[in-house]
């Protein structure tokens, strides 16, 4: 019997405690936030692109040159090929491979530095997104944001703060 008290005494707790978070939970303003969106739109994201193609351009010519040279090489020994000696073709077969070889590595450098510098840039963004989501969120009276992407299900409705959000972004060099 004492058992069945001291279930019964959990359970009330319990229930007491879900009923009283529940009703706190109605009293809190939840807002929500999708960063991807933010992202996509920001004008300092959509330059990025062509503002790392300016900052590598040498480095892109130069691969689009080994790419013109292959071309013409490999172009020249399918012309040629049946006319030449054996030391010609392969004299143009050695420079073939010696120039893919160098356009596999110059291209790999260049993916990398590329990628490296978009993603340094994408996280500085990423800080400023998060600067302005808190932002936003004091001066709406947000308690609690949520990450539309982190959501199952999520109804676009006034408590999307994205568009608040990304006005201010446009609005930061």
């Amino acid at each position: 019997m004492l058992k069945n008290l001291n279930i019964n005494v959990v359970l009330i707790l319990v229930s007491t405690f879900l009923f009283t978070g529940s009703v706190a939970a109605k009293e809190q303003k939840i807002g929500m936030v999708d960063t991807q969106f933010i992202m996509k739109s920001m004008p300092q994201m959509v330059a990025l692109e062509s503002t790392l193609r300016i900052r590598f351009k040498d480095k892109i010519d130069k691969i689009e040159r080994l790419q013109t040279e292959i071309k013409s090489n490999y172009d020249k020994l399918q012309r040629n090929g049946s006319s030449m000696s054996s030391k010609q073709r392969e004299k143009i077969q050695d420079s073939l491979l010696s120039q893919k070889r160098d356009l596999e590595r110059e291209s790999r450098a260049v993916r990398e530095a590329m990628r490296n510098d978009y993603e340094f840039e994408k996280k500085q963004m990423l800080e400023v997104i998060a600067k302005l989501i808190n932002k936003v969120a004091k001066e709406e009276g947000y308690d609690y944001i949520l990450r539309r992407e982190n959501l199952a299900y999520a109804v676009d409705n006034a408590n999307n703060i994205s568009a608040k959000v990304l006005a201010q972004a446009k609005k930061v060099n």
